[in-house]
């Protein structure tokens, strides 16, 4: 009788996460964060690859009088903004699983701290139920509620 109460009144829930995400009030703020570092790295690498290309000229208009040692100068550059430019990726992407991950743990705080206020026994991700969808409660909206506060 005991197991059987239970299981009638245990209740789970679920939230939409990309919802949640997609309308966190801080995601404006990120994405301009986002958007001013890329802003500023794209700037640096265009002003090196300008130079690099003037460089290019240069030497092509020497012709067959550019030695080895420019050769390999240009060379080194060229290879310099190759890496500077995979590194800048690699930092822009790390810096946006950075911010996007802090967000994800004030969401996953805000479902913790509602979830126990409402007495819920669990909480799933919306895309997570294959079956009974309808059946199942979605509390996101009421957890964005407590983001924004």
């Amino acid at each position: 009788f005991l197991a059987l109460t239970m299981t009638m009144f245990s209740e789970t829930v679920s939230v939409d996460m990309d919802f949640l995400l997609k309308s966190h009030p801080k995601l404006a703020s990120v994405k301009k964060e986002l958007q001013t570092q890329k802003t500023k790295l794209e700037k640096d690498l265009n002003t090196k690859g300008t130079k690099l290309k003037a460089e290019y000229e240069t030497l092509a208009k020497k012709g067959s009088k550019v030695t080895d040692a420019e050769k390999q100068s240009f060379a080194k550059k060229d290879k310099e903004l190759s890496e500077l430019y995979i590194k800048s990726q690699k930092d822009l992407a790390t810096l946006e699983n950075k911010k996007i991950s802090v967000l994800v743990t004030e969401i996953k705080t805000a479902i913790n701290t509602y979830a126990k206020s409402k007495k819920y026994d669990a909480v799933v991700d919306k895309k997570a139920i294959y079956y009974g969808n309808d059946k199942v409660k979605d509390i996101s909206n009421e957890v964005l509620k407590t983001i924004k506060k």
